[in-house]
């Protein structure tokens, strides 16, 4: 019992963990979903490209994804960076993109506060700059700027800055075939593993410490020495009875927030849109603010964060299929009949109902900066905490990010 380690979720956060735990202990992975790899999930039609409904870019060099994306032999392709906007029925493309963005973020001081919402009202910039800014931080960290952390934007950006953060990267193979690396790798090293098992609470007052479970309506109890929490933090807010922890904590946990996303991937029989591998189209649409293109094949993906995102969440897959296709026949000038003729199969996933989710993944409010920091920090070397909410360079939202918190909690843990 001394030598095991309970690593709750399967995410890549968990099994970054469990990897690195199993050379020195025996580890047991709970996970409530019948699958591992969590907010990762890559789907194929047939013999099609890798389709990703979760997470699907290798945003710059960050050393730790790098280290297993090396170890495991795969392989990786970059995504151009050309941008695009679609403006008042124009597509034209923005060569300065990064900078027309620079030109607002940089202007973030280090010593106040505030939304980023009240940020952007108190700049003089060009209402274009500002759109852009704000459909970013939407977007990208899936966060409502009346909510959103001026500083936690700052920090982000400035950690996405140090590694290359603007390049795009995907495993060609999918990221999937990383999941299956980390499980093979796992497997062989004696991890066990308990599908479909749902974490109802955590109590770690004494050794062992006894996790709650259910598992086809019966409940029963895991036991371990050691507990890494490497759950979602939606459900670690809502769904698990955690005790006991200092009010301090408690306040960390449910300081961040989740925030929504709606991405569907679109596979076509033909193209219909001016530029293979186009890079990223802004669109000043009412549904999806990104559009992107695969190099592998005739495939976009629309991508509406924060509250498009919501909105979009709340409707089934035909009503948002049906925005999709109505957004890119604006976009590209093509007859939606004909777009919908050469459309083979769509895909999507709602994470915001998933239960084993809630939200696609966390952002830091306005007066939460510290929050992820303490929300990692152990306790009394029984309980540890990984996932992107986790993450100390404030790459929330990323697998970098998650794979980052599953290398430190495994240190924290094997240093006990």
């Amino acid at each position: 019992m001394e030598n095991t380690v309970l690593v709750l979720g399967g995410g890549v956060a968990g099994l970054t963990a469990a990897r690195e735990l199993s050379r020195q202990r025996r580890v047991k992975v709970v996970e409530a979903r019948p699958r591992l790899g969590g907010r990762i999930q890559t789907v194929r039609c047939g013999n099609s490209i890798p389709l990703e409904l979760g997470a699907e870019f290798v945003h710059g060099r960050a050393p730790e994804l790098q280290r297993l994306i090396k170890a495991s032999g795969l392989t990786t392709h970059r995504v151009p960076d050309r941008h695009w906007k679609f403006r008042q029925g124009e597509l034209t493309e923005l060569p300065d993109f990064w900078e027309q963005l620079s030109a607002v973020t940089d202007e973030i001081g280090c010593n106040e506060e505030s939304t980023f919402q009240s940020f952007l009202e108190s700049l003089r910039k060009p209402k274009e700059q500002e759109k852009l800014a704000k459909d970013f931080v939407e977007g990208f960290h899936a966060a409502p700027i009346q909510e959103a952390s001026m500083q936690g934007i700052r920090e982000s950006e400035e950690t996405a800055e140090e590694i290359g953060g603007q390049e795009n990267l995907r495993i060609r193979l999918g990221y999937g075939s990383l999941v299956a690396y980390l499980e093979n790798e796992c497997r062989s090293a004696g991890v066990e593993f308990y599908p479909g098992t749902e974490v109802t609470s955590i109590d770690w007052r004494k050794r062992p410490v006894r996790v709650g479970v259910r598992k086809n309506g019966t409940f029963s109890e895991i036991s371990g020495y050691q507990v890494i929490v490497a759950l979602p933090l939606a459900v670690l807010q809502r769904n698990i009875k955690l005790q006991p922890l200092p009010a301090g904590r408690m306040d960390a946990v449910h300081a961040l927030r989740m925030g929504a996303v709606t991405k569907i991937v679109l596979q076509f029989a033909a193209r219909f849109w001016p530029v293979p591998n186009f890079g990223f189209v802004h669109a000043d649409d009412p549904w999806f603010q990104t559009w992107w293109a695969d190099e592998r094949g005739d495939v976009l993906t629309g991508w509406a964060g924060g509250p498009k995102g919501e909105r979009l969440a709340a409707q089934d897959s035909k009503f948002i299929e049906h925005r999709a296709l109505e957004s890119l026949s604006k976009i590209f000038g093509e007859k939606l009949p004909r777009i919908r003729e050469v459309l083979l199969s769509s895909h999507t996933h709602n994470w915001s109902t998933d239960r084993f989710s809630m939200g696609a993944y966390s952002f830091i409010p306005a007066g939460a900066l510290d929050a992820p920091k303490e929300l990692a920090r152990p306790e009394a070397g029984a309980i540890f905490f990984a996932g992107e909410a986790t993450d100390l360079e404030y790459q929330l939202g990323t697998v970098h990010g998650a794979v980052a918190s599953g290398f430190r909690a495994a240190r924290e843990a094997l240093q006990h």
